[in-house]
This record gives C-alpha cells, structure tokens and sequence, in this order.
C-alpha cells in the first residue's frame, strides 16, 4: 500500500505497475521453458543508498555489508498464487540479481530478454500521484517501481540536487504463504492440520 504525503510541486510524481500474470501468458515459450522450474536470485543491492558514512569503502566493501545484512534470497521463478492458483513471472529488473544453476552470461540474457518484453506498454500501467490517492496491491502479481525520470541532463548529480523532496507512507501485509515454495508447502500442510 502507498499513500503519499509529500509530492513535488513541478515534477509529477509516478509509480509503474507490471501485472506479472499477463507477462507469464504472454511469454514467448522458448523463455517460459527456460525458467520453468528455475529459482531466481533476489536481493536489494542495486537500490541500496549510499550514505555519508559509506565515504571510503569500496564498491566491493559495500556489497558485501549489503549481503550480509540482507542476503539475497531465492524464489520460485515461476509462483502459483496461493488463492487463486494463476501463475505469476516473480522478478523484477531492480530486485532479479541471478538463476540458481545458470552462468552468470546465461542467467543476465535470460532476465534481460525477460524484463525487456515486460517493461512494454503492453503490460505497465502507470498512476500518476494526487495528495488522498492510495493504492493497495497484490505484490505477487504486480511488480512495481518508481515512474522517476532518467536524468535530463549529461549530469545527474546536478538533476538529482534539483528534485523537489517527495514522502510515501508505504505499509506491506504479509500473509501465512511465504513465497518460497518449500516454505509455502509446509505453511499448507500446517494450516490445514
């Protein structure tokens, strides 16, 4: 769930929506069979901010804190929803980091055919903020991200120095069906026990 509570004044601020259950139908089958019983590698090293402190650790150095206090993880690369049983892509560009048991080249050309056919408009959606606007989703069918805009400018430094400030209440729920599928199964039989 989203709720802003600060948005800019000049630049509209967006949220990018992918319903990941029509990227799944429309997947062209040499894809679809690439993936089919595959895990992904999720982690949040390429969203992690870098802060004053971080002055003087190498990129490296920062990798490896993010890992340790948030090591990546694996999911299905296929999920079936727990409740209404459709099946969902479950991967993101700004999360997907790898494919357990595949190369790294073989892992990035995979992905990246992927997120390429479903980052089209044929599946974003994208909401364009009000104050009182909120949003709740089902974040095993829709990935999401910011609508933020690349740098106009050859400078990013300066674009980013220039952005209005912006402030989202964001609230997520969790339910008994956690994602991983070994987990997921033993959270079935214990519920129905």
């Amino acid at each position: 769930m989203l709720l802003p509570k600060v948005l800019p004044s000049t630049v509209k601020r967006t949220t990018k929506f992918i319903d990941m259950n029509a990227v799944y139908k429309a997947l062209p089958k040499k894809l679809l069979k690439e993936i089919e019983g595959e895990e992904f590698i999720h982690s949040g090293r390429w969203k992690y901010k870098i802060r004053p402190e971080d002055a003087g650790i190498d990129i490296s150095e920062m990798l490896e804190m993010i890992d340790f206090y948030a090591p990546p993880v694996n999911h299905p690369a296929i999920l079936e929803h727990p409740y209404t049983k459709e099946k969902i892509v479950y991967g993101t560009r700004g999360f997907t980091i790898g494919i357990k048991n595949k190369s790294l080249d073989d892992s990035q050309r995979i992905l990246n055919e992927i997120f390429d056919f479903a980052e089209t408009d044929q599946f974003i959606r994208e909401v364009t903020w009000s104050l009182g606007d909120l949003i709740i989703w089902d974040n095993r069918f829709l990935a999401h991200c910011s609508g933020r805009k690349k740098a106009v400018t050859e400078n990013i430094h300066e674009d980013v120095k220039k952005e209005e400030e912006t402030m989202m209440y964001r609230i997520t729920l969790k339910d008994a069906f956690p994602l991983c599928a070994s987990l997921l199964h033993e959270n079935v039989n214990a519920l129905q026990n």
